[in-house]
């Protein structure tokens, strides 16, 4: 395999001629915490169960630390899909790069975008995260969404002012941001 093979899937795409770079993130590692856990339960348990119900058979054993195996392969492919996942959210489009054996490069045009909602649960409060929904004139994909956006109020408000110029500052933007966020993104304007 070719050295820069690696470096392509790792480079982040640039600015066309005349626009600003576009901004790169990468999905919240907070997607992460699922797999996590059912590899440290399934480890819990793999331990019990082999000191007790599989303690003096070799089969069984055998068997319960597979399934382990299992739960920790499926850690290691979330954590590389993971690494390989990013937005690059330009002026007029939001590119989603995803895919590890097969990368793919899907287009968000924010030119139809007529309403943008962001969404914060508690846990996405506690740690970090949101979930943008985008409404969209497209017949194709009228609805659409950017799970696990870190830094979920100050995105809102740079993707909010890339597809409706001039708003933000107006205050419109703040129409689709929670009274937590809206108190999170007053205190970083001062």
């Amino acid at each position: 395999m070719p050295d820069n093979y690696w470096r392509f899937l790792r480079q982040p795409p640039s600015a066309k001629p005349g626009e600003e770079p576009p901004l790169i993130l990468r999905p919240h590692p907070a997607i992460l915490v699922p797999p996590v856990a059912m590899a440290l339960c399934g480890l819990i348990v793999a331990a019990t169960l082999s000191a007790t119900w599989a303690a003096h058979n070799p089969g069984r054993s055998l068997f319960v630390w597979s399934v382990w195996v299992l739960l920790f392969l499926r850690l290691l492919w979330k954590t590389i899909q993971w690494s390989l996942t990013y937005f690059a959210i330009g002026s007029d489009e939001i590119l989603l790069y995803s895919g590890v054996i097969r990368r793919t490069v899907t287009p968000r045009p924010l030119t139809k975008v007529i309403n943008i909602r962001l969404y914060r649960s508690p846990q996405g409060r506690m740690f970090g995260y949101g979930e943008m929904h985008f409404e969209s004139m497209s017949q194709q994909m009228p609805f659409w969404m950017l799970r696990y956006t870190p830094y979920p109020a100050q995105i809102f408000m740079e993707i909010y002012e890339k597809t409706f110029p001039g708003s933000a500052e107006s205050g419109e933007a703040l129409g689709g941001l929670s009274k937590y966020d809206r108190l999170s993104i007053e205190s970083l304007k001062s």
